[in-house]
């Protein structure tokens, strides 16, 4: 059986970085430039030392990378639906089923054209965050969540990669988000008033507190009119009340736990956070 799985050693992940460095610069319009011709002077050179398995994977990464910068639409060369075979299809339904993510990122190149652009977004993003290189998933979570804006849970997760990878980045996202939160899903929102109460605790000024708490407020109002039984609920309200804590209301975020708790009774971290501010109250 032929293998997809390369070693994924230093060389690997820098060669990785460097293709990631590269899309960024080709996506904000830049074609030519001394940064780009040190990063493909090194690809090159890190490249003599790849073997075949390794190259092929990371000209794969690159092809997808591609997809992304056009946005999505099909390489002039891409299999045509009719041309998949029905093994091909299967090898791509074993290889999820069975978690081989290097296989699942080559067969689903090849089974593209039976996806649409989210799914594939989607899944390729899955792929790299489980073979543990979040940062490489970070184009390919963007772009889901582009394609899918009312997702609050895609959201989410590329809002939180994007945070880890690019804090600036994700503060202007989230104030973005905060600026318009009826055009958001909910998680979205109180997520992005978390990394804006969390993240800027030394600059915000009282009204721009009281704005943050206004907003947290009526988010979770809509959420009781609108989404009642929103499977997002539990995370809603452990957000809500890490935000209500980032904005020193105690006993709101108190109450953002037990209706979290309130669902899901057994949940260590609402547990965990409900009883570290009961114990600041009781020792207040």
């Amino acid at each position: 059986m032929e293998s997809f799985t390369p070693i994924i050693n230093s060389e690997y992940k820098r060669y990785a970085e460097l293709l990631l460095r590269h899309h960024y610069i080709l996506c904000a319009g830049i074609e030519e430039s001394e940064e780009i011709e040190s990063i493909e002077d090194e690809m090159a050179a890190i490249w003599d030392r790849l073997d075949e398995i390794q190259r092929a994977s990371l000209a794969g990464l690159g092809s997808d990378q591609n997809w992304v910068r056009r946005n999505g639409e099909p390489a002039p060369n891409a299999r045509k639906r009719e041309e998949v075979t029905e093994q091909e299809k299967r090898s791509l339904d074993r290889s999820i089923q069975s978690h081989d993510w290097h296989s699942c990122l080559y067969y689903i190149r090849i089974c593209q054209s039976w996806y649409s652009k989210d799914s594939l977004a989607t899944i390729r993003s899955v792929a790299w965050m489980n073979l543990g290189l979040p940062e490489i998933a970070t184009p390919f979570l963007d772009f889901a969540a582009k394609l899918q804006p009312k997702d609050g849970i895609i959201l989410f997760q590329s809002l939180a990669n994007t945070l880890r990878f690019h804090p600036k980045d994700a503060l202007e996202r989230a104030g973005k988000i905060v600026e318009q939160p009826d055009h958001h899903p909910i998680l979205a929102v109180v997520f992005s008033i978390l990394i804006l109460a969390a993240k800027n605790t030394s600059v915000l000024s009282e009204r721009d507190i009281l704005s943050l708490r206004n907003k947290l407020k009526s988010s979770l109002v809509r959420l009781k009119i609108e989404s009642p039984d929103n499977p997002e609920l539990v995370i809603i309200f452990q957000f809500a009340g890490d935000c209500y804590v980032a904005l020193d209301q105690i006993y709101e975020a108190i109450q953002c736990y037990e209706k979290g708790l309130s669902i899901e009774p057994e949940n260590t971290q609402l547990l965990f956070a409900r009883s570290v501010l009961l114990s600041r109250i009781n020792l207040g």
